[in-house]
């Protein structure tokens, strides 16, 4: 029988959808309250997790969707997307349907959840009883995990210590660090109690190890190499096979299969990169230490303030303009500027800050960033729980995005061909399959969120409430902390590095883009002296099951683009060094594999100035002048040309360079 997927149809009393709410808000809520809500969701999930491998509504299968083991749901065949190999996939990374697919991946995950709170009402809840439980089913939603909100903090230890404002202020959700979680039970024939019960928010357990289940089911390791050196290459796969549990930075060099089947929940490396910033000196620290702000606020924030011209640079990092011609490094950006960055580049780094994929051991100045996870992998993500609630969150900033754009929907050239696309598997109806355009108005599958209720796109005066509340978000912290920075000549000038990369330069591998401004020579990670900020690729091997997309993709020389804000570093560096505006250092970079090790590949990067900062004042229009940025300088620089290098030596792997 197909499946229809459907959102959840129950209004309030003014026919409006319920809200999906903060989860770190809701769950305060809800332990100060009746934990109803904490008590279905949880329960729910744990329920649906429990299903054997052949139920379409399991959790196994239904994050298997996403990519691995690609095995076909709801018997629709997997496009192949024309890929040499035949390796199917659902796949719609690197596309305009990015956002739109998502949304009804999480519409549908969403509704299987609120089936299973009835079903688990039916079983447990006393008869009495259930018509107050159901009402409770009948207004949850989803939540989502707000990743560029500071974390709220008591009073009584906010900012106690100085490494606080580094590390601490972005984080994972509090019920996702939580190994148990007390929510409500009904021992038969006594009242309800409140129990502590393993939390099925906090990972995801496999009934025995994955490459032991039957042969559609079965997944298989990920395969890693490293062909920098070809005296000592380097081949490892990813024990996905291996895993029982899903684990965040649990992938260990060294560690046996005992150790990989439930690696742990190495949380505090999630949020310590999620605090990833620009490098600061000690001179810069004594006006800034209170006011760091973490490139992935910044980037949030920047996403809204964009003068983004279309659907497909906002919905994605695919690159398709033709103001780029070959070689990458013949040819400035220019109006391609403001479209650089996208809400799947945002999306691609929080994977990797989340799960890891730093294999190899690492010096002892990058050991806080050791380990590899499900999160960080497009075949195995989705398996991590914490997946549907940080995608959710990508679709309540695609909703926000909407509001503010209404008649940008598939509007650009590039995206215009894609937007009747069938969105596979899901269907529609019997017949059909949703697309994009059934997607446009989220309020019509059955939920809201906060910052959008009781507004509309064509009021002017919402508009200005939608933007302040984003200000307020993800915005002030910003100001101040551009506000603060040295000046030259009176000025605030913002700068941006745009960098075009090859998503499948290492035949589809992961890679990350490390940018650092020119001189910098050692590396220590995110610490490093000049750090600016890094670009993930979010990619899996081609050798270890991408999909047809990503194979047709490599095939045609797609390119992607992304942009990181280089203000700080850079106006720090013109005050200390009493260097004018076009005297800015040139920006250089180092990818590292996932193995750690650094390669070459040709990226192209970009440094551009703007005569203003990049925010708006929504208290004073006039100021509010259109981005136009200035073309300051490029380069191609590999590893063996700029860092880290020490001379008359070889490029090395990061550990053997911090012993030179």
């Amino acid at each position: 029988m197909t499946v229809i997927v459907n959102g959840i149809e129950t209004r309030d009393v003014h026919g409006d959808p319920y809200l999906r709410k903060d989860i770190d808000k809701w769950y305060a809520e809800q332990m100060k309250g009746d934990r109803m809500q904490l008590t279905l969701f949880m329960e729910a999930l744990a329920l649906i997790q429990k299903r054997p491998l052949t139920d379409l509504k399991s959790y196994f299968r239904l994050a298997a969707i996403h990519a691995a083991p690609w095995c076909e749901w709801d018997n629709v065949a997997q496009p192949t997307g024309g890929g040499s190999n035949g390796i199917k996939g659902y796949c719609v990374h690197n596309n305009y349907t990015f956002p739109t697919w998502h949304r009804v991946y999480i519409m549908l995950y969403e509704r299987v959840l609120y089936d299973a709170m009835y079903e688990w009402i039916d079983q447990t809840v006393p008869k009495t009883k259930q018509d107050t439980w159901k009402k409770e089913a009948e207004e949850w939603r989803l939540p989502y995990w707000d990743f560029a909100r500071f974390a709220d903090r008591p009073a009584s230890t906010a900012d106690t210590f100085d490494y606080d404002n580094d590390h601490d202020r972005l984080r994972l959700p509090i019920l996702c660090m939580m190994p148990n979680v007390q929510i409500t039970a009904f021992p038969k024939g006594e009242n309800p109690t409140i129990e502590s019960r393993p939390n099925p928010l906090y990972k995801y357990m496999a009934p025995k190890p994955m490459g032991e289940f039957p042969d559609k089911f079965k997944i298989a390791g990920e395969k890693a190499e490293d062909s920098t050196n070809p005296n000592r290459k380097v081949e490892f796969t990813y024990p996905w096979d291996k895993c029982i549990a899903t684990t965040k930075y649990g992938i260990l060099d060294g560690s046996d299969a005992n150790i990989w089947a439930d690696g742990g929940q190495n949380w505090l490396q999630s949020n310590y990169a999620l605090n990833e910033h620009p490098y600061y000196g000690d001179k810069d620290k004594d006006v800034n230490a209170e006011k760091l702000v973490p490139t992935l606020q910044d980037l949030v924030h920047r996403l809204f303030q964009y003068p983004i011209t279309s659907w497909g640079a906002f919905s994605t990092t695919r690159y398709t303009s033709t103001n780029l011609t070959p070689p990458a490094n013949s040819a400035k950006l220019q109006d391609d500027i403001p479209n650089a960055i996208s809400l799947e580049f945002i999306h691609n780094n929080i994977h990797n800050f989340v799960g890891g994929t730093q294999f190899l051991r690492p010096p002892k100045e990058g050991i806080h960033l050791w380990g590899a996870g499900h999160m960080s992998s497009v075949s195995m993500a989705a398996f991590d729980p914490i997946f549907f609630i940080f995608h959710n969150n990508i679709d309540r900033l695609t909703a926000m995005w909407q509001m503010l754009h209404w008649k940008k929907w598939f509007d650009d050239d590039c995206s215009k061909p894609t937007q009747n696309n069938d969105l596979k598997p899901f269907h529609r109806t019997e017949e059909e399959f949703w697309k994009s355009d059934d997607v446009q108005n989220w309020r019509k599958l059955g939920y809201e969120y906060e910052i959008l209720k009781g507004r509309t796109h064509h009021c002017d005066d919402d508009q200005k409430k939608i933007q302040a509340d984003i200000t307020k978000l993800y915005g002030n912290q910003t100001k101040k902390l551009f506000d603060g920075l040295p000046k030259q000549d009176g000025r605030q000038d913002d700068f941006v590095i745009t960098v075009i990369y090859d998503k499948y330069a290492l035949n589809g591998g992961a890679y990350k883009i490390n940018l650092f401004l020119e001189g910098a020579d050692n590396f220590r990670g995110p610490e490093s002296e000049g750090f600016i900020a890094s670009i993930y690729n979010f990619s899996s091997s081609l050798d270890s099951g991408a999909c047809g997309n990503c194979q047709q993709q490599k095939e045609d020389g797609v390119k992607c683009i992304a942009q990181v804000p280089a203000t700080v570093p850079i106006r720090h560096y013109l005050k200390r060094a009493n260097k004018r505006l076009d005297e800015a250092p040139r920006p250089v970079y180092m990818a590292l594999n996932s193995l750690g090790n650094p390669v070459k590949m040709d990226i192209h990067v970009q440094l551009d100035i703007s005569s203003r900062p990049y925010y708006k004042h929504p208290e004073h229009p006039d100021k509010d002048r259109p981005l136009r940025y200035k073309f300051l300088k490029f380069g191609t620089q590999a590893p063996d040309d700029s860092f880290p290098k020490a001379a008359g030596t070889e490029i090395m792997h990061p550990r053997e360079q911090s012993r030179l």
